[in-house]
């Protein structure tokens, strides 16, 4: 045994060794390679590594984390932050991020290219049904007399021609229908003189033979309808007199009626005599109706800054009924609208292919924009880069034409703008203190505070102690209304708009005009959005009424605890501002889906709005 042993004990020292040369020559190695590699490369790969495990939020770049997961305030997936070698500057210094492909794909970014096509603008507007104005029809008496019998007698019978509507007695009609029976047996043109005379004073030529054939002259002469349709308005009633020309009744033909609608003064454009229009009413759910633009008003509503247009519509079963609320589609070409659509002087005589481009617009997806009200930029994939690189681009926006957007300025043809991933790009930039969307200088993006001289659209507008109080209201009403649609309360939410919608809003020649006219918006706009129970529709009628109570909060005499919110992702990405109490979000314009999604933009200042006209 003792033999044994010690044989193993030689096999087994060589290899020990053998090993521990290994290990020791690795280690020298490696203090080797340590050694001659630069101290600054050593501490950029540490940094780099560091970075590479801080994940952030796309829409709140403030967010901060060591490994991925969810937004703690909106809910949306974390995306790496990446080393800030992936950002250079190039010749023309426009600042560019450069990404590596795996991190393009992290962020999902996807791009379109900008082209040249015709387009159609999707008009969307609230309006009613009315009736055609020129198939109204005034019933009058042609001989002065009492009406003995009124048959159609209230508003919107229904009647079809030669139906009896009244029966008047009239001293001169009596006398007209005896010098008939005398002038009957010499007939002739003694006879048609007779007769015409009885036809002029409204006499039915069925009631003219009814007295040749039995020699009778009756006490009254009967009026009969001579149209199909409704009893519009009644003039007089039984047993009162009436003068030649004096209103029986007016009646309206329905078979044909009118749909009156508004276009903001930006689409008017669009908006032209014949252009068909489509639209629904609550009454039918999903049936679309049809008609063509028949009359622009030449006028705009100073007020709304609104032109009313009106389609006429045929209507054989009487299903559109006047006063029924509708909402409006007008689809117009986008054509007419690209840069250099109307120029006189465009180049048109260069070649075929270019006067085609002065005909069609360059348009981008409508996702691609980012909008801040004051301008638009998109994100543009620079072109031959070894590895993807994006840059922003300031471009001047047409109208939107469906999920398109027209472009007047700021992109060629073949541009590939990024339509998925931009807020990504734009976070990453704002990180970095560089030029992005919300910092065009690359500064820091601070709260501002919003005062009556610089936010509030009525710079020392003067406002009575009156309509303060009225404003109060109205803006109390407003943020119960934001709190319903946060919280997706559809019910609550038409209870309160219709509370709104029901404020009255006095005459005030001590406030200034521009007061008054938000005042009534708002209180127009809560009508609108009470009409319906669909929250999505609730959501876009808030917004113009968002609008107004942010015009108006800088008025309130206490608002210190208001906020303007904003929410870049609302509308497709449009954006959208609204007004509440105190800084958490609470976002009403995708409720629970994304609650907490949004960022305070201001503070409201309470009553520095106000001018002289204040007490």
């Amino acid at each position: 045994m003792n033999a044994e042993h010690t044989s193993k004990k030689k096999r087994t020292w060589p290899l020990i060794g053998t090993l521990l040369l290994i290990i020791a020559a690795f280690f020298v190695g490696r203090l080797t390679v340590r050694h001659d590699t630069p101290d600054h490369d050593h501490d950029e790969h540490e940094d780099a590594s560091a970075r590479a495990e801080v994940w952030t939020c796309s829409m709140h770049p403030q967010v901060r984390q060591p490994e991925p997961g969810s937004c703690p305030i909106c809910g949306m997936d974390l995306i790496p932050v990446e080393d800030d070698d992936d950002e250079f500057l190039d010749d023309d210094d426009v600042v560019r991020l450069r990404v590596s492909p795996r991190a393009a794909a992290l962020m999902e970014i996807q791009t379109w290219p900008a082209e040249r096509r015709p387009v159609e603008v999707e008009l969307r507007s609230f309006g009613r049904i009315d009736y055609d104005e020129s198939r109204l029809v005034d019933v009058v008496a042609r001989s002065p007399g009492y009406i003995e019998r009124l048959h159609a007698n209230f508003t919107l019978q229904r009647v079809e021609a030669g139906d009896l509507l009244a029966e008047i007695y009239s001293p001169d009609v009596v006398a007209a229908m005896r010098e008939l029976l005398v002038a009957q047996p010499r007939g002739g043109e003694t006879l048609e003189a007779a007769r015409a005379r009885l036809v002029r004073m409204g006499v039915s030529p069925k009631q003219i033979e009814e007295v040749l054939e039995t020699g009778e002259v009756p006490r009254t002469y009967r009026v009969y309808s001579p149209v199909d349709g409704v009893v519009k308005r009644v003039g007089e009633r039984e047993g009162q007199w009436l003068g030649e020309g004096g209103r029986i009744v007016q009646l309206a033909d329905l078979s044909t009626v009118w749909v009156q609608l508004e276009a903001y003064e930006t689409d008017l454009a669009f908006v032209s005599m014949g252009r068909p229009v489509h639209f629904t009413a609550q009454a039918y759910p999903g049936e679309t109706f049809e008609g063509e633009v028949v009359y622009v008003d030449p006028a705009l509503n100073p007020r709304t800054r609104t032109v009313r247009f009106r389609a006429e519509v045929p209507n054989p079963d009487g299903r559109l009924k006047p006063g029924l609320f509708v909402r409006g589609t007008l689809y117009a070409s986008a054509m007419a609208l690209a840069p250099h659509g109307g120029d006189e002087h465009s180049d048109h005589d260069h070649d075929g292919e270019h006067e085609a481009h002065d005909e069609e617009p360059m348009v981008i997806p409508a996702s691609a924009p980012l909008i801040t009200g004051r301008r638009a930029l998109v994100y543009v994939k620079v072109p031959d880069a070894d590895q993807p690189a994006f840059e922003p681009r300031q471009v001047v926006l047409g109208p939107r034409a469906g999920d398109h957007y027209v472009i007047r300025e700021g992109l060629e043809e073949g541009d590939l703008v990024v339509v998925h991933g931009q807020f990504k790009i734009d976070s990453e930039l704002q990180i970095r203190g560089r030029p992005s969307m919300m910092a065009p200088e690359g500064e820091a993006v601070e709260e501002e505070e919003v005062t009556g001289d610089r936010w509030s659209v009525f710079e020392e507008a003067a406002v009575s102690d009156t309509v303060v109080s009225v404003i109060e209201e109205v803006i109390s009403d407003y943020l119960d209304l934001q709190t319903a649609l946060s919280g997706d309360d559809a019910e609550e939410s038409v209870v309160v708009a219709t509370r709104l919608g029901e404020r009255d809003i006095p005459e005030d020649d001590d406030t200034a005009p521009q007061v008054m006219d938000a005042l009534r918006n708002a209180v127009a706009g809560a009508k609108d959005l009470a009409s319906s129970a669909d929250l999505e529709l609730m959501r876009e009628a808030f917004l113009p009424l968002s609008n107004d109570a942010i015009s108006l909060a800088p008025l309130l005499p206490e608002a210190d605890n208001l906020f303007v919110m904003h929410c870049p992702m609302a509308f497709d990405f449009e954006g959208a501002d609204w007004l509440q109490e105190g800084e958490e979000v609470r976002n009403p314009y995708f409720g629970e889906t994304m609650y907490r999604c949004g960022d305070v933009r201001r503070r409201v200042s309470s009553g520095e709005g106000r001018g002289e006209g204040g007490s």
